[in-house]
């Protein structure tokens, strides 16, 4: 299960002030709650550090991955761009040691810290657009060459409840519905999902559930609260990874509440 313990924080040690609308580099440590520069880290899904970057609307998604220099502790993200002044959540997914009393022990991590860009201290607000589900109970998005297809075959898409475990199923055709070669692994895995609440930006990294090489593929998530969720889906073809993105409503629900092992099993 996952652990995020607050008094683990990033802390940004870029000499340059962040400014929007030109590349730049972003440098900063890990402290852990003792705080001691934490410079074990362990490979998950390929890499070290898993960064996900939106603004405060949940506009502008990023998944990038810092490099790193293991003498001193520091990450660095290359040439990342902010496309407007203002505030942006940033997302640390990684696995490193607990320092402490327990020095050896990995665990992994989640953390999210506020980011202000340039002088705009203050997003203007706006509310997430949902995409509302048709009569057959799917949302049906094109990117690029593709058509993913969210539906969820246990309940409705517009009856996804907080604290339940909801089956998010993607399929991936071309344009025109045709098949299309099998998905390829893109760090690790045929597909990333990323949920983030609207209103307290709690955050959600889902895997699909293994069933080998397809276009097709199910998600197993538990919301931690009810609301507004914006969902982005990544998957990998022809060498190139794609993204849709999705506003949908979870309510409270009937259903019946999950054991907290399995609620923070779902931020995986």
């Amino acid at each position: 299960s996952k652990q995020s313990f607050k008094s683990y924080c990033l802390v940004s040690v870029s000499t340059e002030p962040l400014v929007s609308g030109k590349p730049q580099n972003f440098s900063f440590t890990i402290l852990n709650n003792f705080g001691e520069t934490v410079k074990n880290f362990e490979v998950a899904h390929e890499k070290l550090m898993h960064m996900i970057l939106v603004n405060k609307n949940l506009e502008g998604f990023q998944h990038l991955h810092p490099e790193y220099d293991s003498a001193t502790g520091v990450f660095t993200v290359k040439d990342i761009t902010f496309p407007n002044d203002g505030q942006y959540m940033i997302y640390l997914d990684f696995v490193a040691q607990a320092g402490g009393e327990n020095p050896d022990k990995m665990v992994p991590q989640m953390i999210a810290e506020k980011l202000v860009v340039g002088n705009k201290t203050n997003t203007p607000v706006q509310k997430l657009t949902l995409d509302i589900t048709d009569t057959n109970d799917t949302i049906i998005k094109n990117v690029d060459n593709y058509k993913v297809t969210l539906s969820s075959h246990e309940q409705t898409l517009n009856q996804l409840t907080r604290s339940t475990q909801n089956k998010l199923r993607f399929i991936v055709d071309d344009i025109e519905g045709k098949k299309i070669n099998p998905l390829e692994k893109y760090l690790g895995t045929y597909g990333h999902l990323v949920i983030i609440h609207e209103e307290t930006h709690q955050y959600i990294h889902a895997h699909p559930l293994e069933t080998g090489a397809s276009n097709s593929m199910e998600f197993d998530v538990a919301f931690p609260l009810e609301g507004t969720y914006k969902l982005f889906f990544q998957f990998q073809h022809d060498g190139t990874v794609h993204r849709t993105e999705y506003g949908v409503s979870v309510g409270t629900g009937a259903g019946i509440p999950l054991p907290k092992e399995a609620m923070d099993h779902s931020n995986h």
